[in-house]
């Protein structure tokens, strides 16, 4: 006979709390389980195996389904799968080939993190999402291939999955790019579509040769001007290429806002904002200090117009004038 557990399921009704119990198959982490008539699979037992088949009509591979099978080698995923949730092969250390389905829609958040024998992926082109973390801790020395529908890349989803491009080009369809969501010393130029709508600082990281970042002219909200991401609606600027050889910038006077990171890791040392600069992020002039113990500090010197009545410089920071002389109020 099957072991069962209990879940007790807890409802807020109009008159207080009710509860239902619900009788689900008992997981044992020596015995693989599938649930939902096979359609959703929630554990296996692939730590006595090197090789393990997805069986198919299974849809949903789920949270920490294979989470430390450290024996597991090769995993083949059936086209019935749509989606992989979080975490389900977090930390496979032996993993080295995955074979997708064609039809995987969502790749959840750490799904793949810590497959440290991971060296190459291929997605397919249904791949919609890929959340944060997903191949983050993968060497992917072979680099990470994806179709033509992304639409969202998560926080430090590929990880060092770019590494193998000098020029990265994104297709129409992609909507958000999460914060170092690009990471690749050796990428130069960055071409991004009208479709992008929604980016998180910083963007990229280690991209110590990025000279151009470069967009359609269709998209609705950013912008390039000299290979430099600006934001049309915020009126912002969003990023300095990191590898330019460039040592001074001047800020064009139509840019109000001086986004997170916007100078990170660039050779840039001075900055010149005009009157009309109202606002700039704390991280806006920052950077890694030499001693790489990821503490940041003002590395870029900033000199604002005269005429400027929002920011000044204080002790090598500029701060905001009206926020600064009300803080020091409340101060005394």
């Amino acid at each position: 006979m099957k072991k069962q557990i209990t879940i007790l399921t807890l409802s807020f009704g109009l008159w207080g709390i009710t509860s239902q119990e619900v009788q689900m198959p008992f997981i044992n982490r020596y015995e693989t389980v599938y649930i939902d008539d096979g359609k959703i699979l929630m554990r296996v037992d692939a730590n006595h195996r090197s090789e393990f088949v997805v069986e198919e009509g299974t849809e949903i591979i789920g949270a920490y389904s294979f989470f430390a099978c450290t024996g597991l080698t090769s995993v083949v995923i059936p086209d019935t799968v749509t989606h992989i949730m979080n975490d389900a092969f977090y930390n496979c250390w032996s993993l080295t080939n995955v074979v997708f389905g064609n039809n995987l829609c969502i790749i959840g958040k750490r799904a793949f993190n810590g497959c440290s024998k991971l060296q190459n992926v291929n997605l397919p082109n249904s791949v919609e999402n890929i959340n944060d973390m997903a191949f983050s801790g993968c060497p992917l020395k072979n680099g990470i291939k994806f179709g033509n529908n992304i639409k969202q890349i998560g926080w430090y989803s590929l990880g060092t999955g770019l590494s193998s491009y000098t020029e990265l080009e994104f297709n129409e369809g992609l909507e958000s790019l999460g914060n170092f969501s690009i990471n690749s010393s050796q990428i130069g130029i960055i071409t991004l579509p009208s479709t992008l709508t929604n980016i998180t600082p910083p963007l990229v990281s280690r991209c110590n040769n990025l000279t151009n970042i470069l967009i359609s002219v269709d998209n609705p909200r950013y912008l390039s001007v000299d290979g430099v991401l600006y934001d049309r609606i915020r009126n912002s600027l969003v990023l300095f290429p990191m590898g330019r050889d460039d040592t001074h910038f001047t800020v064009p006077d139509w840019v109000s806002t001086i986004d997170a990171y916007a100078f990170y890791g660039s050779k840039i040392s001075n900055v010149i904002l005009h009157s009309n600069v109202k606002f700039t992020n704390d991280f806006a002039f920052s950077n890694i200090n030499k001693n790489n113990n990821a503490e940041y500090q003002y590395a870029i010197s900033v000199s604002i117009h005269p005429d400027n009545q929002w920011l000044r410089v204080e002790n090598k920071r500029v701060v905001q004038i009206q926020k600064h002389e009300e803080t020091k109020a409340n101060n005394q």
